[in-house]
């Protein structure tokens, strides 16, 4: 549980975050809630690679608005961005 992210977004019962690590430069991340509000984990993730000068790729291979259980993002770096 992510207690920092919680307190900024209401009506997170029931909202569940697992960051599962691939290798050093690809990750991903599972989201679920009844909310699916899936696109702010991909805005989420932008902002984090802006704020690092990091270009990064994102893939949404799964998503519980198409009927999957979990959405899943996956990403990676391409590349550093001089800042």
């Amino acid at each position: 549980r992510y207690p920092q992210i919680e307190n900024l977004i209401p009506n997170l019962e029931g909202t569940r975050y697992e960051y599962l690590p691939l290798d050093a430069n690809n990750c991903v991340i599972r989201y679920r809630s009844v909310l699916k509000r899936c696109s702010g984990i991909e805005s989420l993730l932008l902002g984090v690679g802006d704020h690092f000068h990091m270009r990064l790729r994102l893939e949404h291979s799964r998503c519980q608005r198409r009927g999957d259980e979990a959405c899943e993002v996956s990403f990676s770096v391409v590349e550093q961005v001089c800042a």
